[in-house]
């Protein structure tokens, strides 16, 4: 069976020391979620543990639960917001839009991308049956949102997967002065 010798043949290509989790939304805590039951020994699996987990990416994540069921501790964390997310917005009330809560549990390297423009929904490939969860000025739309999260998320794995000086720069430099190519020009992103 030819499926079964592809799923095999990528099955062994997998660097299985080296995980990268990647989530977006309530994925986004999931992602975490999981690394915080392998941490605390209670997601049993016989083909990688916690250790071998070298990056958590929440994109947009939720955050419905406490710092006892998701926490990077000390994995790698990176997340991508839209800061005209109108999911979770970070506003100032106490519900699961409350995103960097996640981010600031971390207490290994740790870092954000914060994107302009960007709505929720726009950090994944549509089609968005709810519409992009998006308000503000100056929506950039996603093709401008995927342009900002692919032109990052290889200097994020360079950086915290292996230890890349080139990409840490990459990811430090003011945005004004030095980032991804193709982004178009009314956007703004921090880092």
């Amino acid at each position: 069976d030819t499926y079964a010798e592809d799923v095999k043949a990528l099955v062994e290509a997998l660097d299985l020391q080296n995980v990268i989790h990647v989530g977006h939304s309530t994925g986004g805590e999931a992602v975490t979620r999981a690394a915080t039951r392998l941490r605390n020994d209670n997601l049993p699996t016989n083909h990688f543990d916690i250790d071998d987990i070298a990056l958590l990416v929440g994109l947009a994540p939720v955050a419905w639960l406490g710092s006892d069921k998701v926490n990077p501790a000390d994995t790698p964390y990176h997340t991508f917001l839209g800061a005209a997310d109108l999911d979770t917005s970070g506003s100032p009330v106490q519900s699961y839009a409350q995103t960097l809560s996640i981010f600031e549990r971390a207490y290994g390297p740790r870092s954000v991308t914060y994107i302009h423009g960007c709505g929720h929904e726009w950090l994944h490939t549509a089609p968005f049956p709810n519409g992009p969860f998006a308000t503000g000025p100056n929506l950039i739309g996603e093709a401008a949102s995927h342009k900002v999260l692919l032109g990052y998320l290889l200097p994020v794995v360079e950086h915290h997967v292996r230890g890349n000086p080139a990409a840490r720069d990459y990811l430090e430099r003011m945005y004004a002065d030095f980032h991804p190519i193709g982004i178009p020009g009314n956007v703004v992103v921090s880092n």
